[in-house]
């Protein structure tokens, strides 16, 4: 979770605004680094690995359910469902 307490977010903020990424690729580069540097501190062992690998699923679970999720559907509200899956739903009853 990234919810930690406000006093410890300051000692990060700074540097997190100051990062402006302009395409996935530099995207990729800084999280990749921050992920090495924890491993440099931490540590090459199965602990770490894991952490970072649950840390990255968490952020993926975080930014899907509350940005991209909401996103969809805004634009399925927008610009209609698809076909396919209405008929999906209506032919299994699934709503």
């Amino acid at each position: 979770m990234p919810y930690i307490k406000k006093e410890q977010r300051k000692k990060f903020d700074d540097i997190i605004s100051n990062i402006n990424c302009e395409d996935s690729g530099e995207l990729n580069y800084v999280i990749t680094n921050i992920c090495l540097s924890f491993i440099k501190n931490k540590g090459l062992k199965y602990d770490t690995l894991n952490t970072i690998c649950g840390v990255l699923k968490c952020v993926w679970d975080i930014i899907n359910e509350r940005i991209a999720k909401q996103y969809e559907k805004k634009k399925q509200r927008t610009n209609g469902d698809l076909d396919s899956f209405e008929k999906l739903i209506r032919d299994y009853y699934l709503d």
